[in-house]
């Protein structure tokens, strides 16, 4: 099963908001603080973090599949595992009001 089907709203996020941003200068850390800003439902923001931490979970990890989906290139999978984790905690860190 793909990346997509299993994680659907968290590959939604990578590709919409990270992999085309619509202003290029702007870091992955404050894309992903817009759109939690952005007015993100509370069951939605949910279920976008259980999906982020389950995808940390994954073995093998697939970080060539985070890659496409948010057009990034890294390194090995450490460097992806690390860049994943610094996106959970933002959204950790950002929690829209309830």
């Amino acid at each position: 099963m793909s990346l997509k089907n299993r994680y659907p709203d968290f590959t939604n996020f990578l590709s919409s908001w990270l992999a085309d941003p619509s202003d290029d200068m702007l870091s992955d850390d404050r894309l992903a603080v817009n759109y939690i800003q952005y007015g993100i439902p509370l069951p939605a923001y949910d279920r976008l973090l259980s999906q982020g931490k389950s995808l940390l979970q994954e073995k093998p990890f697939p970080w060539q599949e985070i890659a496409a989906h948010a057009n990034r290139v890294f390194k090995n999978e450490t460097y992806a595992y690390h860049w994943l984790e610094k996106i959970i905690d933002v959204f950790e860190n950002n929690h829209p009001k309830k």
